[in-house]
């Protein structure tokens, strides 16, 4: 199994050089073309954003056709759009476990003339699922189940709060309908931020529940910053109630990439409140076009109870086009 894993490691750096490599004129065009970049190099960035270019400006103008249609009038100026439709390949590997690759399309399609606070989504992953979104500087660690879905969202600024309200259906047979409400706030202070967040749901397969967290950021200088996370969650179909404490440093290599190194302890209170879990983690993400194309590389090291805490290395590898 071992041999497994060197190997999974060894392919996804490939993977990851390979992209460097392709890209490799983004980081030189400061420097002589014909010493740096062939002719090929060139034509295939300028075909890839050219493609890209297409792509956007058509599902913009579908998104506009449709806002203008449902409105029946122009009632907002001309602005840029922000819909998006964004490709998502993850690649997970760990010690003793094979290899596990997903692909997920998210669509994000903006209506500003039918209400400045109304926002349709339509997804291939559950990007409202408790505890499996990345915050903080700390990446997923566990491959995420690929739900089709559908949802609706009702979004208000009360004051500084943000108020969001999230109908969803999961698109399978028999359909699931489930329910988010999330309150959430910025609070910016002289020295630090701080991110409260609370939520309840009724989720069509972890049934009721809820779901708060506190986190925390300190800038120190231009280049480092701490964050601390703490997240809670609690299933009331099981009685589980899970929290997440975890300490990171960031820092920022250039405008383009940024090193994340931290820290995570996992606890739940099933049979009683224990550690369950922690692990040490360096996540390097690199943008290589703004708003475009960008990816993240996190080693990770977990000791976990049931394994004895012994520890297993892991491998995430992301990888994000968006249109």
């Amino acid at each position: 199994m071992k041999n497994v894993f060197n190997r999974n490691i060894l392919l996804i750096l490939f993977l990851l050089h390979a992209v460097s490599c392709a890209f490799a004129y983004e980081t030189s065009s400061g420097m002589d073309d014909e010493d740096e970049a062939t002719e090929e190099e060139f034509n295939f960035e300028e075909s890839f954003l050219k493609t890209d270019s297409v792509v956007s400006d058509w599902f913009n103008s579908v998104t506009e056709g449709v806002d203008i249609f449902l409105v029946g009038k122009k009632m907002v100026k001309k602005q840029k759009s922000k819909s998006e439709i964004v490709v998502t390949n993850t690649m997970y590997s760990r010690e003793s476990q094979n290899l596990t690759n997903l692909t997920g399309v998210s669509i994000n399609p903006r209506f500003p003339n039918l209400e400045a606070y109304w926002n349709l989504k339509f997804s291939t992953y559950d990007d409202t699922a408790i505890g499996n979104r990345p915050q903080g500087g700390y990446a997923r660690q566990t491959p995420q189940e690929k739900k089709y879905a559908a949802s609706l969202g009702l979004f208000r600024k009360l004051n500084k709060v943000r108020l969001a309200f999230q109908p969803r259906i999961e698109l399978q047979d028999p359909l699931k309908v489930s329910h988010f409400l999330t309150l959430e706030s910025l609070a910016d202070f002289k020295k630090f931020q701080v991110n409260p967040k609370f939520q309840i749901f009724a989720d069509a397969s972890l049934g009721t529940g809820s779901f708060q967290a506190l986190n925390f950021n300190f800038p120190l200088t231009d280049v480092y910053s701490i964050a601390q996370l703490n997240e809670g969650e609690y299933q009331e179909r099981i009685h589980r109630f899970s929290v997440t404490n975890g300490v990171s440093l960031g820092q920022i290599l250039n405008e383009r990439q940024t090193l994340t190194y931290g820290i995570s302890l996992y606890s739940n209170n099933q049979p009683t409140y224990h550690l369950d879990a922690y692990s040490f983690s360096v996540a390097w993400a690199h943008i290589i076009y703004k708003n475009l194309l960008d990816y993240q590389l996190v080693p990770h090291l977990d000791f976990v109870r049931d394994e004895n805490f012994h520890g297993f290395v892991g491998l995430i590898f992301e990888l994000n086009l968006r249109f």
